[in-house]
């Protein structure tokens, strides 16, 4: 029988130290979601950390789907306060 392995070889995207690690998150799922679009083989790793640009647009992009999906009223993830009660609730029991 085979030992696993733990291969470590393969390119990361270097993020500088502090509280940035969850845009970096961020950053890679937007860009695996595009993939879907297109051809998933293309998909490269970068290795550089990222500029300020493009953590303003991850900013930006987590933001707006915030506000349009989770605090308005008519957004896909909008959980009203009669809703949360009733979970809160059923969890309690």
């Amino acid at each position: 029988m085979n030992n696993l392995e733990h291969v470590m070889k393969f390119a990361c995207h270097q993020q500088p130290g502090g509280h940035v690690c969850g845009f970096y998150v961020a950053y890679h799922m937007v860009l695996a979601m595009e993939l879907v679009k297109g051809n998933p083989e293309e998909f490269e790793v970068g290795l550089r950390p990222l500029n300020k640009d493009e953590l303003v647009y991850i900013r930006e992009r987590t933001t707006a789907f915030i506000v349009d999906q989770v605090i308005k009223l008519k957004g896909q993830f909008h959980l009203d306060d009669k809703t949360m009660v009733v979970m809160i609730d059923k969890k309690m029991l």
